[in-house]
């Protein structure tokens, strides 16, 4: 299930280990645990394959862009009609989540890591 590639740790800061912070990685803990859950296809009605892939998060600091690889990112395919499904509540919250990451970085003057690996994020 996880990379085969080791990842410096990306959310470091002390916000996501007390009170908010902490209530956000159990969100996104609870909807990765949501995702392993059988799906059927909406048009086959058939059970989907959980997947995952990577995923690029394009942000801007001060008008520069930059990229973030999400490693092991989850959805569904289904084998008869090849069709996607992605859950947007939990990419909204894994976004929320870097987002706050990125901005307590650039406060703290720290470097962002280039990738990181969405499994591992939830299981620490």
């Amino acid at each position: 299930m996880g990379s085969i590639y080791e990842y410096e740790p990306f959310f470091t800061t002390s916000y996501f280990s007390k009170g908010e912070g902490i209530k956000m990685m159990d969100e996104l803990k609870s909807l990765l645990e949501k995702e392993q859950e059988p799906k059927k296809c909406h048009k086959c009605k058939i059970e989907m394959q959980l997947m995952y892939s990577p995923k690029t998060l394009h942000y801007d600091v001060n008008g520069e862009e930059y990229e973030l690889s999400v490693e092991n990112s989850p959805y569904h395919r289904c084998d008869n009609c090849d069709d996607n499904f992605e859950n947007i509540v939990l990419y909204a919250s894994v976004r929320k989540a870097i987002e706050k990451e990125i901005f307590l970085k650039l406060n703290n003057q720290e470097e962002i890591p280039k990738v990181m690996d969405l499994i591992k994020v939830v299981q620490k």
